[in-house]
């Protein structure tokens, strides 16, 4: 009885990992789709939209840096080499941004955040 007992926690454990691993994917696609849609409105010169994907939070600041930016944002949102998930735990998530400027290799935080459930928005980068 308790090997069958054990048994079924291993199995309940590791359908549980696998779920949160798979959860982990499909929200860490639908983070980099986000990006990738602010970076594509940047390039357009499209603040407004891009501004609907920043945090209510931090968007006050961003539209600031975004108008005067705007005639390097393309040049700027231009430079993104790599975009690698550090983390995703509760309603956060934490990815690295490698851009190459002038030849070299920087590395840059980008934090999004999960203000209402299910409707993540880009908090910082």
């Amino acid at each position: 009885m308790m090997r069958k007992i054990i048994i079924l926690l291993i199995a309940i454990s590791t359908i549980s990992i696998y779920q949160a691993y798979a959860n982990d994917r499909d929200l860490d696609k639908q983070l980099r789709n986000k990006w990738n849609l602010m970076i594509t409105y940047l390039k357009e010169g499209n603040k407004e939209k891009a501004l609907e994907l920043i945090d209510p939070f931090t968007r006050k600041d961003y539209a600031v840096m975004f108008e005067a930016l705007k005639d390097q944002m393309p040049q700027i949102v231009s430079t993104p080499v790599d975009f690698k998930l550090i983390e995703i735990r509760d309603n956060f998530a934490k990815y690295e941004l490698i851009t190459k400027e002038k030849g070299i290799l920087y590395s840059y935080e980008v934090i999004f955040f999960e203000r209402i459930k299910g409707q993540w928005f880009i908090s910082e980068f």
